[in-house]
C-alpha cells in the first residue's frame, strides 16, 4: 500500500494531492472540477472531517470544522458581501454566532437553521 505524499486524478476532474496512508487519501488540498478547493483531512469514506478550510469560485472561504462533509461545530465564513463566526450543524448557521453584512446588517445571538432567533 501506498504512504506518503502524491496527488491523484479523478474521472469527474477532480484533484488531490497531499498525503496518503495505506493507499488512502488522509489530508492535503482537493480541487473539485468546478474549482472549489478543500484544504484539510479526510476519512475513509472521503469526506471532510476536522478542520479545514474551503475555498469557493465566488470568492467565498469558510475556516471551521466539518463532519462528514458538511459545515458543522465552529467556524468562520467570509462572505462576498460580509462574515458570520459562530456554530454550524449540518452545513447551516444554527447556534451561537456573530453575522455582519456590508449592507449593514449586524447580528449577536442565536441562529436556527440558518435563521436569526430574535
Amino acid at each position: 500500500c501506498y504512504c506518503g505524499s502524491g496527488h491523484r486524478f479523478f474521472d469527474n476532474g477532480d484533484y488531490f494531492e497531499g498525503m496518503f496512508v495505506d493507499g488512502k487519501i488522509v489530508e492535503g488540498v482537493y480541487i473539485f472540477a468546478n474549482g472549489v478547493r478543500y484544504l484539510g483531512a479526510f476519512d475513509d469514506t472521503l469526506n471532510f472531517t476536522g478542520i479545514g478550510t474551503l475555498l469557493y469560485t465566488d470568492g467565498a472561504c469558510y475556516y471551521g470544522q466539518f463532519n462528514q462533509s458538511q459545515r458543522d461545530g465552529v467556524g468562520a465564513m467570509w462572505y462576498t458581501d460580509g462574515a458570520y463566526v459562530g456554530k454550524w450543524s449540518n452545513n447551516v448557521r444554527h447556534g451561537d454566532g456573530f453575522l455582519r453584512l456590508d449592507d449593514g446588517t449586524f447580528f449577536d445571538g442565536q441562529f436556527y437553521n440558518d435563521q436569526m432567533v430574535k
